[in-house]
């Protein structure tokens, strides 16, 4: 009886010891080196910097708080913690807590944020208000560039969801609704001329021979690309005359297969290294490409933000030029599109003002202008600031 009682005090106390050294260990850790936290997880934001120390006494009431919130982000072992916790759940358990990362079935993960699971859903409508805004925003530009003699188009990536509404977790596949992409292609379809390019279609079509998207990452592979790039290029060719050139398909390429690490998803999981898929390697059976990409220094910039890649690319074979503002969706196709211009303009800026919009085309003065926006980025040109180029 004593033995029995001994080995149990003895085991309370050692779940105590444990309790109290997982507790103070990593605070005494972060006041001896200042930010123990290791390396950071992709969290698409800025983790809080450490507060300079209060000057009045104001500052010396907030200073606790805003203390707080730093260690909260920079937390010894924090991104160890994290790690483990969603290892746990994501590959043990099969379920994720991380409010970015939905886990969809057969090992596919999905996006959650700019309200992607209520649009899903049919929850999160455009109102009419929203939409007209939409309308005018695209007709105000496609004039102001016709009255100049230049082409427009607007292209819509559609996000994962859309195209692989099967690998998305059954409670959510069951209540798939109508989206605001529905709603918006169905009434410039009926209220507007201008050209929209929507891309939902011959992806759906394409999935029944390749996979298209990449299961942990929220964008297309290159083969999901390359067929977007070919739809967009087919419109553009409609409207240039014919004189693009070849748009080129999956069998002017060789196809390589390779092991890819994470990607932008299982990061947010901090989990990168972990999760593994394939990837495809495209390679044009002709021979290197013509393009050559041009960093563009001394650039119009909106005034809102810097932007986050500035270039152009140059292929010496092709006559049209196009300006493309882009979202990350159309990294992938720039190695397509660029082969049928003498000049293309890369700007990773969809939701411009007209003043940087004028700035840059007035510099440019391309054949045409494809404004990409990808399906979920949609959300933002709602809320934020709306063209008009006039003048």
């Amino acid at each position: 009886m004593h033995d029995r009682w001994t080995s149990s005090a003895f085991m309370d106390r050692a779940v105590i010891g444990l309790f109290f050294l997982f507790i103070f260990v990593p605070a005494v850790m972060a006041v001896i080196s200042g930010d123990a936290s290791g390396p950071q997880l992709t969290e698409k934001r800025r983790l809080t910097d450490r507060p300079a120390l209060p000057g009045n006494a104001e500052a010396l009431m907030m200073y606790p708080r805003e203390y707080e919130r730093y260690f909260d982000d920079h937390f010894p072992f924090r991104t160890q913690l994290i790690q483990g916790n969603n290892y746990l759940r994501v590959k043990i358990l099969k379920q994720s807590d991380q409010r970015n990362v939905l886990m969809g079935r057969n090992g596919w993960l999905f996006y959650t944020r700019e309200k992607v699971l209520k649009d899903f859903a049919g929850q999160a409508p455009f109102t009419v208000e929203h939409m007209e805004r939409f309308r005018f925003m695209v007709e105000s530009k496609r004039d102001w560039l016709a009255a100049r003699g230049i082409n427009y188009i607007f292209a819509i990536p559609p996000n994962k969801q859309t195209v692989y509404p099967e690998h998305m977790p059954e409670n959510f596949y069951r209540v798939h609704g109508r989206t605001r992409m529905d709603q918006l292609i169905e009434y410039m379809q009926t209220h507007s001329d201008v050209v929209m390019v929507d891309l939902r279609s011959c992806l759906i079509a394409a999935k029944t021979m390749h996979q298209l998207y990449f299961r942990h990452d929220t964008h297309w592979n290159d083969i999901g690309a390359l067929v977007g790039y070919g739809e967009i290029m087919h419109t553009v060719n409609r409207i240039l005359g014919g004189s693009v050139g070849k748009i080129r398909m999956i069998d002017d390429f060789t196809v390589a297969r390779s092991e890819r690490k994470g990607g932008d998803l299982a990061h947010m999981l901090g989990l990168g290294a972990y999760f593994t898929e394939e990837d495809f390697i495209l390679t044009p059976r002709r021979g290197p490409t013509c393009a050559k990409k041009v960093v563009l220094k001394d650039y119009p910039r909106p005034s809102w933000k810097l932007l986050q890649e500035q270039f152009a690319m140059e292929c010496s074979t092709a006559t049209a030029t196009m300006v493309m503002f882009r979202d990350s969706f159309a990294t992938r196709m720039v190695p397509y599109l660029a082969e049928h211009f003498r000049r293309s303009v890369f700007l990773r800026e969809w939701n411009y003002k007209a003043d940087f919009f004028k700035a840059v085309i007035e510099k440019e003065m391309p054949d045409i202008v494809i404004d990409e926006c990808g399906e979920r980025m949609l959300y933002y040109l709602e809320t934020g600031p709306f063209h008009r180029p006039t003048g």
